[in-house]
């Protein structure tokens, strides 16, 4: 395992249910990140725009956020999030900028037998940024929070969260 600065950041929005977990690994210094691992940190972002804007990325999986898996060589869960936001979407954000915003933990939805621990932040714009599609996405669009396209219930947290968010 390699040691990921900033899973601590999470400890404020993981639910009651995932924090006991956060707090032994986070006791340990480290997530996991490897792929052949049973389980594994990812990083992802929701851009949105203080109106209720936000941009979604499609995959093989469906509509989601911008982000993927946490590499060994990435130095932070934002270092990861800035890293896949240019792989995927071609756009540069910067990692002070990231708010964490949920943590959503074994979604087997996603993946059949490998659960995630999907650290996700967001990023309020003031509109929609242009953005073209790339690396593991088929397509990026901007849509309005009540006015999603159908996504799994991984995914429907992390949105909550960030309607949530937006109306603090």
């Amino acid at each position: 395992m390699t040691p990921v600065p900033g899973a601590r950041d999470f400890h404020a929005v993981a639910s009651s249910t995932v924090r006991p977990e956060l707090d032994r690994l986070l006791a340990l210094d480290e997530l996991p990140v490897s792929r052949a691992q049973t389980w594994h940190a990812v990083a992802s972002v929701l851009l949105a725009t203080h109106d209720g804007q936000v941009l979604l990325a499609r995959n093989r999986y469906g509509w989601g956020t911008v982000g993927g898996h946490v590499e060994d060589t990435d130095e932070s869960l934002r270092a990861a999030v800035v890293r896949e936001a240019d792989e995927e979407l071609g756009i540069t954000i910067d990692a002070a900028d990231l708010e964490p915003l949920s943590l959503v933990v074994d979604a087997r939805e996603v993946v059949p037998g490998c659960a995630h621990w999907d650290f996700c932040f967001t990023r309020l714009l003031r509109e929609p940024i242009p953005v073209t599609a790339a690396s593991d996405v088929s397509e990026a669009a901007w849509f309005a929070l009540d006015d999603l396209p159908e996504v799994n219930d991984h995914m429907r947290r992390h949105l909550d969260a960030l309607r949530a968010a937006l109306t603090r």
